[in-house]
């Protein structure tokens, strides 16, 4: 490997470092690019562990807007849109709500119709896109580590 870091652990200490920022001054805290690097890291971990629900469940899911646009900025246009098709299921105020409106959304949606939100975590874990390796490539390609 060269000397490089592996591109997990690459990520992860960046996101880190804008992870610290968010938890301290929230989203405004962090420039565009940071904010958006740190949400697509973010959505891929929660997806990953508990599904678009625990995404949303979550305060990560404030980040959706952030998330989407960073997954298109590195390339990973079917994740993207597979997020954009799940924040769609929820109602079109769920970006400025609070994390409480946004856990009785989610639980209303669940009581309704079963969690729609768990075919795009079928969707997510099949895509061909890898979010990691395409986070790393960015953030060596724009010397941003």
């Amino acid at each position: 490997m060269d000397g490089q870091k592996d591109d997990l652990d690459l990520v992860f200490e960046v996101t880190n470092r804008y992870l610290d920022v968010y938890l301290l001054r929230g989203k405004t805290g962090l420039k565009a690019e940071e904010a958006e690097l740190l949400a697509v890291w973010l959505l891929d971990a929660e997806v990953n562990n508990g599904g678009f629900d625990q995404y949303f469940w979550n305060t990560a899911g404030e980040l959706i807007s952030e998330a989407i646009e960073g997954l298109e900025i590195i390339g990973a246009e079917d994740l993207a849109s597979i997020a954009d098709a799940a924040a769609a299921e929820l109602s079109d105020k769920f970006e400025s709500s609070s994390r409480d409106q946004r856990r009785q959304q989610i639980d209303e949606l669940q009581a309704s119709w079963g969690s729609r939100l768990s075919s795009y975590d079928t969707q997510y874990y099949n895509s061909k896109d890898d979010p990691i390796s395409l986070l790393a490539a960015y953030i060596r390609a724009n010397d941003i580590a």
